[in-house]
């Protein structure tokens, strides 16, 4: 099959290029740069005119995983996420459907439900209450996607907190924190099953068996078949990136915290707060019982760099 993969030279985009090639595909990468190995075609997705000249090379799958990440609260950043995470991607959909693609693949996320108060599990049937402007944007971009007609198949990947076992850095921060110059870890009930993560690996796989038909066109929770604690997950930083200073915190001092800021915050600063107490103390668990349907259990990769050497 002949697919293009946008944001190609990303930290998933990479993971989707070399999955696709490994299993014969002939695959276009594209980014904004060309970088000789992942991306050989240069895209900027918010470039209409650009994007509809680039699907018209007889593509028969598009993986769409470009986005900016980790966007920051300022107007600026939000603008520019929303260029963009929404409207560049509704250019890549409506430009893919245009050009007679077969088989379609937007890369969404786990923000799309928001990211406090959550039920556990999340199912894909949960509403969409996302704050932050990467959330709103990913939901905007699941819409465009969802409009575009048929017969292009249409497949959407709300990928867990994703991880390589060389590369644990949001994995890290759920167990540590930065302090001056070195990185502290924390401990909160360590044994209690917590996070759902997803291996680069993992949803690369997921990945092929969307454009491949494998599984069926819809939207599905991607992540490892674990639920992670965060004994597990210190136990893979520290033996891939060597010990952190560790502090114990009694659950209670981060609820205490909570309270505090929902008596005397306002706005971004409580929804902030929110933010951060429920991504560290409260379950972030995602159902993947819809792809484990479908026949796709992803193994838990982070356990091998638990083990020990």
């Amino acid at each position: 099959m002949k697919v293009l993969v946008t944001g190609a030279s990303g930290f998933f985009g990479r993971g989707i290029m070399d999955e696709l090639r490994s299993h014969g595909h002939a695959v276009d990468g594209a980014a904004r740069r060309v970088d000789g190995k992942y991306a050989n075609v240069a895209l900027d997705i918010t470039d209409r005119d650009a994007v509809r000249a680039v699907l018209t090379r007889g593509y028969e799958g598009v993986v769409h995983c470009a986005a900016l990440a980790h966007v920051r609260l300022a107007a600026e950043a939000a603008a520019r996420a929303d260029a963009v995470n929404a409207v560049g991607s509704a250019n890549v959909v409506e430009m893919a459907s245009l050009a007679g693609v077969a088989n379609y693949v937007f890369i969404s996320s786990v923000m799309v439900y928001g990211d406090h108060s959550l039920p556990a599990p999340v199912t894909e049937d949960a509403p969409l209450q996302a704050i932050g402007a990467y959330g709103a944007a990913k939901i905007a971009a699941e819409r465009a996607t969802l409009a575009a007609p048929p017969p292009m198949r249409r497949t959407i990947l709300r990928m867990a907190t994703m991880y390589a076992t060389d590369w644990l850095f949001n994995v890290r921060k759920r167990v540590a924190v930065p302090l001056i110059d070195r990185w502290f870890s924390f401990s909160l009930e360590p044994t209690l099953p917590r996070y759902s993560l997803c291996s680069r690996a993992g949803g690369a796989r997921v990945v092929r068996a969307a454009l491949e038909a494998a599984i069926p066109q819809g939207i599905f929770n991607v992540a490892d078949d674990h639920v992670y604690t965060q004994r597990e997950i210190r136990a893979a930083v520290t033996r891939i990136e060597g010990p952190t200073v560790a502090i114990p915190v009694p659950l209670i001092i981060p609820r205490l915290a909570l309270k505090a800021a929902e008596t005397f915050a306002r706005g971004p600063r409580l929804e902030a707060a929110r933010s951060r107490y429920w991504k560290f103390c409260e379950k972030n668990v995602y159902s993947t019982a819809r792809l484990g349907a479908a026949g796709i259990r992803l193994p838990p990769q982070l356990l091998d760099a638990c083990a020990p050497a």
